[in-house]
């Protein structure tokens, strides 16, 4: 395994704040082949997993997400926990909370989706892929006039790639 090779394992003699970024980077060397195990495996040795910084904990979310050996209840319930745990820590991570809102839509709770997703645009409101998945979220709703809507506020928020041709 190179990533075993490109890092070693974290020492446990090491200061944990230097133990916590080897394991980031080992799982995210692993994730970028696609070893989603080798990535969570990771982390094992972790024993506090909610104890940790919020990008360790998007970035567990979304191993938790990809990873082929848990039932798909579970996958979620891990990656809900995790983004939680990571909003609940920094409320500036704009990603924990689009993934937990997704993660809700797909349990069937759109509409709590669709305001956690309305009151991060009001916050983040240069954040594209906000208004993409509450675009997506509102049109399966039926909510068309909305959906325009947010359309053209997320124009308003794009610059315009033809301005300089013009």
């Amino acid at each position: 395994d190179w990533a075993t090779i490109a890092l070693p394992a974290p020492d446990a003699n090491a200061p944990d704040y230097q133990a916590s970024f080897q394991r980031y980077i080992r799982a995210s060397l692993a994730l970028s082949r696609g070893d989603v195990i080798t990535a969570r495996e990771s982390y094992r040795a972790v024993e506090d997993k909610f104890n940790q910084s919020p990008v360790i904990m998007v970035q567990r979310g979304g191993i938790a997400l990809s990873d082929p050996m848990l039932p798909d209840e579970v996958r979620r319930d891990d990656a809900r926990r995790y983004f939680e745990a990571a909003n609940a820590k920094s409320h500036g991570l704009w990603s924990a909370l689009l993934q937990f809102a997704k993660i809700e839509a797909d349990n069937g709770r759109v509409t709590e989706a669709i305001e956690k997703l309305r009151n991060a645009i009001q916050r983040w409101p240069k954040v594209r892929p906000l208004y993409a998945i509450l675009f997506d979220l509102l049109q399966q709703r039926g909510w068309y006039s909305e959906a325009e809507t947010v359309v053209k506020n997320w124009r308003a928020q794009a610059s315009d790639p033809c301005r300089v041709l013009s």
